[in-house]
């Protein structure tokens, strides 16, 4: 073998050797980094009126959260895996469980379960402030589940629901409690039909792409410069061009509607009964946002993002007001116009808002 072969194989290793350890630094920076922003977005919220009386309980919900991952589940794509903590806990079906009084329960007790997104599942309260846990105070003899997930959209609700009516469970009462995810990413792509909020991801972890070489030589590098740059990050089509009547918004707002009633239809044919609310966001009722001010411009809900949801809504609540829905669709969207804090981010809301719509829900199924 030439010297100069010698030279190239040498300099060829070398640089590998030193791409290798460049894309291993910039992971550690990217470690350090994520904790540090993680940090800082904690002490952000925790300093919010919403909790001003227990910034430290906060911070624990908080921590505990970002101690829970979530697995690939079949159908419904993910869940979170079995944990517990002082303020989260997850039981080995990838359900939040919260205190309740066993004794209370018995063979007879009303099955109600909820579904939902992250509001529903819980993010930013303990186990016993979700919805499902404060409506379940109200009502100690039914056996209440959570069945909501962190970013699920409704058509991931139908499938979990699907996934508990196969297995022969009975279910009583259904809630849905839909609208932010169904929007949530879906609206901006270019076809953003029968989609899930982790679908690109999903996409590509699952592609023929040789993960080990991306790993190993710049999966860290590129993660980094996301990171650094994700105020800066534009979509490769424009997500501000849209109309309010064109026709692919149309679209994405009966299929999330078609969902709601094929779950209607299942629950009903079991002889349970079924609600769907369309939840409240910060962008589109009239709350008091005014502590959010920066969130909610940093995040442009104010301009191109918020149109989605603006745009889309209204199609949710002209569906719940009429005639023939009026005794399963319920609007929630303007549940809290009033000066009380409420929303902590654009669609999460701290304890009290969660009491008022566990109240609100049960009003309506004592009602109806």
């Amino acid at each position: 073998m030439s010297e100069f072969i010698k030279k190239i194989i040498f300099y060829g290793i070398l640089i590998l050797g030193m791409i290798i350890l460049a894309n291993l630094g910039c992971g550690m920076v990217l470690k350090i980094l994520k904790k540090k922003d993680l940090l800082v977005k904690r002490a952000y919220f925790a300093a919010l009126p919403n909790f001003k009386d227990n910034p430290e309980d906060f911070k624990k919900i908080y921590d505990d959260y970002y101690k829970s991952v979530a697995e690939y589940v079949p159908f419904v794509e993910w869940h979170r895996k079995q944990i517990q903590t002082p303020t989260l806990n997850v039981d080995s079906l990838g359900y939040r469980v919260h205190a309740f009084d066993p004794k209370k329960i018995n063979a007879n007790s009303l099955k109600v379960y909820f579904f939902g997104g992250s509001t529903m599942w819980g993010t930013g309260v303990d186990d016993n402030h979700t919805i499902p846990a404060l409506f379940n105070q109200l009502n100690p003899t039914f056996e209440v589940h959570n069945a909501g997930e962190t970013g699920f959209n409704s058509r991931q609700s139908l499938e979990a629901l699907i996934n508990i009516l196969t297995e022969g469970k009975k279910v009583d009462i259904a809630v849905f409690y839909e609208g932010f995810n169904d929007i949530n990413k879906n609206y901006f792509r270019k076809n953003p039909y029968h989609a899930h909020a982790q679908d690109m991801l999903f996409l590509d972890r699952t592609s023929n792409r040789i993960r080990l070489i991306e790993r190993l030589f710049y999966g860290n590098i590129k993660a980094l410069f996301e990171f650094l740059n994700e105020d800066n990050l534009i979509e490769s089509y424009n997500i501000y061009d849209k109309d309010c009547g064109n026709h692919q918004t149309q679209e994405l707002a009966q299929e999330s509607i078609k969902i709601w009633e094929l779950a209607k239809n299942m629950v009903e044919k079991q002889g349970g009964k079924f609600i769907l609310i369309v939840q409240p966001t910060a962008v589109t009722g009239n709350p008091n946002i005014s502590h959010l001010k920066d969130i909610i411009k940093k995040s442009d809900y104010e301009g191109g993002i918020g149109k989605g949801y603006r745009c889309i809504f209204p199609i949710f609540q002209d569906f719940c007001t009429k005639q023939e829905n009026r005794n399963w669709a319920f609007d929630f969207t303007h549940i809290f116009d009033r000066k009380t804090y409420y929303f902590y981010d654009v669609v999460h809301v701290s304890a009290n808002g969660n009491q008022k719509v566990a109240v609100a829900i049960d009003s309506l199924l004592k009602t109806k």
